[in-house]
């Protein structure tokens, strides 16, 4: 087991990961965090767990929008295997699809986590509830 430490949404995580996979999970990392910088350029100061959610959220809408995509060039299966350009693209696309979604897995795992992890504390008396976002001061 190896143990790889990635950045997203300005936070610094150690995940765990097999060997030799460290790479794979930087790059998917890299993902999380841009959508994870999209919505906070878009929309300011997010909690963590609302953040990581969305960022995951983000990824499955693009993920199932190129299923889609996919899915109506069904007719165009004989196109593709008469130009392999055409194949190599599909399963490049196929492959980042792949990586998004184990992004995507490894973001709300990470989220759930610390929501349980958040919860427990709080049911434990350790932590004071956050303040509501109508006491919060307005930017």
């Amino acid at each position: 087991m190896a143990e790889v430490r990635v950045e997203v949404g300005g936070r610094t995580y150690p995940l765990a990961c097999r060997t030799g996979e460290e790479e794979l999970i930087r790059r998917l990392a890299a993902v999380v965090d841009e959508k994870a910088r999209t919505l906070t350029s878009q929309l300011g100061y997010l909690p963590e767990v609302r953040l990581l959610l969305m960022s995951a959220i983000m990824i499955a809408e693009e993920m199932q929008r190129q299923g889609s995509a996919s899915g109506s060039d069904a007719g165009n299966t004989d196109q593709a295997a008469a130009d392999p350009d055409r194949e190599g693209d599909i399963a490049v696309a196929e492959r980042r699809g792949e990586e998004a979604e184990r992004a995507a897995a490894v973001a709300i795992d990470r989220a759930a986590e610390r929501v349980e992890s958040l919860l427990a504390a709080l049911d434990r008396g350790e932590l004071d509830p956050p303040p509501l976002e109508s006491d919060r001061p307005s930017a």
